[in-house]
C-alpha cells in the first residue's frame, strides 16, 4: 500500500472511541480553508476509473441532524464525477444549515436545495452540467455498503429500469392507473425523473398526494407501476417488488459493528439505520472497508492481516 493511503486507512481503523460527535462550529471553522478541509477530511479528488467518470450518479440527500453523520455520508459516496442535491429539514437550528452550506460550498458538485426535497432536487438536479445516469435518495442515518464503482456497475445492469418496492395494497385512485406501496426509497433513471417533471397526468397525482397521510408509502411504488413512465414495471402483481427484492436499501434496525458481516453481502447500494451515538465502530469499519475496496479493488475480507499492518 502506498505510504499515504495507508495513513488515510489506518486513521479510519485506529481512531480512538468517540465520547461526542463533532459540532458545527468545527465544520464552520475547518471549511475556511476548502483544500485543507477536502485534503484533511479525506475527501477525494480524482476519479477512481474511466467506467465511474462516464457513469455519473446524483443524489438527494435528506439531513435534519447531527452534522458529522452527514459529512460521513457524503464523503462515503462522494466522487468529483456525481453531482449532489441536499436538502435541509427547514425545522433544523440555524447553526446546522450553515454548517451544510459551508461544507458544501467546499464540493463544486454538491448544493443545497430549499425547497421540498426529492421533487426539488430532480429538478435541480436536471439543470447540472452534469449528465448524470441515475438517482438515488438518502438521508442521514443512511450509510452505503457498495463503492462508486459496484453502484455504477450494478446501476448498469438495470439497463434503465428503476428499483424500488412496489406492492399492490387495496386503496381508493386518484388516477387512472392502480395505487401500489411502497417506501421512500428509490433508485430512478434520468429518463423517469425528467418524465415525471413535465407529465401533468403526473404532477397532478402529485399534487393530489401531498393531501395524502405519508405520501412516500405510495407515491413512488405507484409511478414505478404506471406503463407511461420510462423504467417502470407493468402493474401485474408478478412485476412486485418488496424492499428486500429492490437494491435501494437495506433497512432493517440500527446497526452495529456485529452486523458488518452479513450487510456487506447484501445487493443493496445502501444502508439504514447507522448511529455513531449507537455504535461509531460501525460506521468506522464501513469507511475503512469502502475506502479500501475502492482504491484497490478487492474486499478487506480477503485480505490478510499482515496485508495492512504499518
Amino acid at each position: 500500500m502506498d505510504r499515504v493511503d495507508k495513513d488515510i486507512f489506518w486513521k479510519l481503523m485506529t481512531s480512538k472511541k468517540k465520547t461526542s460527535l463533532l459540532s458545527e462550529s468545527f465544520y464552520l471553522n475547518e471549511t475556511k480553508d476548502c483544500p485543507s478541509y477536502i485534503r484533511d477530511r479525506g475527501f477525494l479528488t480524482l476519479s477512481l476509473s474511466k467506467e465511474e467518470r462516464d457513469f455519473p450518479i446524483a443524489y438527494s440527500i435528506v439531513i435534519h441532524e447531527k452534522i458529522e453523520m452527514f459529512e460521513r455520508l457524503l464523503r462515503a459516496i462522494y466522487t468529483p464525477d456525481n453531482v449532489y442535491c441536499v436538502h435541509v429539514d427547514q425545522r433544523s437550528p440555524e447553526i446546522f444549515k450553515e454548517a451544510v452550506r459551508a461544507i458544501a460550498s467546499c464540493l463544486t458538485n454538491v448544493f443545497v436545495s430549499r425547497v421540498q426535497a426529492d421533487i426539488n432536487c430532480m429538478q435541480d438536479l436536471l439543470k447540472s452540467p452534469v449528465q448524470w445516469r441515475y438517482l438515488l435518495n438518502t438521508c442521514g442515518t443512511d450509510f452505503p455498503i457498495k463503492t462508486n464503482a459496484e453502484m455504477v456497475q450494478i446501476l448498469k445492469q438495470l439497463n434503465g429500469k428503476n428499483s424500488m418496492e412496489s406492492e399492490t395494497v387495496e386503496s381508493k385512485n386518484p388516477i387512472q392507473s392502480p395505487m401500489f406501496s411502497g417506501n421512500a426509497y428509490f433508485v430512478v433513471s434520468r429518463e423517469f425523473v425528467d418524465h415525471i417533471i413535465k407529465s401533468k397526468e403526473i404532477q397532478d397525482f402529485m399534487e393530489w398526494e401531498k393531501d395524502t397521510y405519508s405520501p412516500d408509502e405510495h407515491m413512488w411504488a405507484t409511478l414505478q407501476r404506471m406503463p407511461s413512465v420510462p423504467g417502470s414495471n407493468p402493474p401485474n402483481r408478478k412485476y412486485e417488488q418488496s424492499d428486500m427484492n429492490a437494491i435501494a436499501r437495506l433497512a432493517v434496525c440500527i446497526y452495529g459493528a456485529g452486523d458488518l458481516k452479513w450487510i456487506v453481502r447484501q445487493h443493496h447500494l445502501l444502508a439504514n439505520k447507522f448511529d455513531p451515538e449507537v455504535d461509531d465502530v460501525a460506521i468506522k469499519c464501513m469507511e475503512a472497508f469502502l475506502r479500501y475496496k475502492a482504491i484497490y479493488g478487492r474486499s478487506l475480507l480477503t485480505v490478510n492481516k499482515s496485508d495492512i499492518i504499518l
